[in-house]
């Protein structure tokens, strides 16, 4: 079947920088902090695309520390009741520093939802230290399509 657009979704926590480590404190414990999500709606997909489903899912998450971490990025999918982690990568923030980290990630044929929704969430989580800060900006954003080219 052709390509069908599905959704399109944004979450957006922070939309621009707040002086440094003034933002949030980021969770040391699991899962962390939750920064974004998104519900994409995807029941109206062709019956013939049901089982081609894609999710490209972007990211982009400032921060801030006075003494430095190590930084986990985590997307979890909520569908039929199962949470599963899709993405997972770190971030160093160096000494006392600012950075804004991005990502783009994909969800490639997840099982379809029986609600016709799949939803995306992003975490945020310290490895050690509690002086993490979400500083800004944050944005999280879905898409989801199905089908093949023909």
């Amino acid at each position: 079947m052709s390509i069908q657009f599905l959704d399109l979704r944004t979450s957006q926590a922070i939309s621009y920088g707040l002086p440094l480590n003034t933002g949030e404190l980021v969770s040391n414990t699991s899962p962390g902090t939750q920064v974004g999500g998104v519900g994409l709606i995807v029941k109206d997909v062709l019956a013939g695309n049901k089982n081609d489903i894609r999710v490209e899912l972007d990211a982009s998450v400032g921060m801030s520390s006075t003494m430095g971490d190590i930084v986990t990025l985590r997307v979890h999918r909520i569908s039929n009741g199962v949470t599963t982690v899709v993405f997972q990568g770190n971030q160093v923030i160096a000494g006392s520093a600012n950075v804004i980290t991005g990502f783009t990630a994909a969800d490639f044929q997840p099982t379809f939802p029986t609600n016709g929704q799949l939803v995306y969430r992003l975490f945020v989580q310290a490895q050690s230290a509690t002086d993490v800060f979400l500083d800004g900006p944050i944005s999280f954003n879905g898409l989801a399509v199905a089908g093949t080219f023909p």
